[in-house]
C-alpha cells in the first residue's frame, strides 16, 4: 500500500509505502503517480522521496527490472538535477530486503536513464534535509496531506 504527497512549490514528490510491500510496488507507484500529476509539475520535479519506514514486510519476489525501463522512459523528461531519496528505518526488519531489491535493480536503473538522477539511501528525516534544499516543515508527514493512489 502507498500514499503520496506532492508539493509543486518545492518541486517535491513523496511516496510513502506502508504495511506489506508487494512486488515492484515502488516502481508501480511512481509510474501511476507521475501519470496522474500534470506534466508541467512532472517536468519541474527536483526531489522524489520514497519513504519505506512503515513497510511491515517485503520479499525479493517480483523484483521487476522490466518495469524500470517503463518508469525511466516516463522520467526521461525530468531535469538532470533530480534527486531520488529512499528513506529507511534501520530498526525495521523489512529494510534489509528493501535495500537488496534496490541493489538488484540498480544496474538496470542506471542503464535506462537518459539523464542522470542522483540516488541516495538515508535513515532519518535529518539526512533528507541535508541532501535536499527544502524547508524542514516540508518533511512533516501529516496524515491530512497524504493522497491515496490515483487508481483508488
Amino acid at each position: 500500500m502507498y500514499q503520496y504527497y506532492h508539493n509543486p512549490n518545492y518541486d517535491l514528490l513523496v511516496i510513502r509505502h506502508f504495511n506489506d510491500f508487494i512486488g515492484a510496488e515502488s516502481t508501480k507507484s511512481l509510474i501511476k503517480v507521475t501519470q496522474f500529476l500534470p506534466q508541467k509539475h512532472i517536468k519541474r520535479l527536483k526531489h522524489i522521496i520514497i519513504d519505506f519506514r512503515q513497510v511491515s514486510s517485503a520479499t525479493l519476489y517480483d523484483t521487476d527490472r522490466a518495469l524500470h525501463s517503463l518508469l525511466h522512459a516516463q522520467l526521461a523528461h525530468l531535469p538532470s538535477n533530480l534527486k531520488l531519496v529512499r528513506l529507511y528505518d534501520k530498526a525495521n526488519p523489512a529494510t534489509e530486503i528493501l535495500a537488496e531489491r534496490v541493489t538488484r535493480t540498480l544496474e538496470q536503473i542506471t542503464k535506462d536513464l537518459l539523464s542522470p538522477i542522483e540516488h541516495f539511501s538515508v535513515y532519518s528525516e535529518r539526512d533528507v534535509l541535508a541532501l535536499l534544499d527544502i524547508p524542514k516543515e516540508m518533511l512533516i508527514w501529516a496524515d491530512g496531506q497524504w493522497l491515496p493512489p490515483p487508481d483508488s
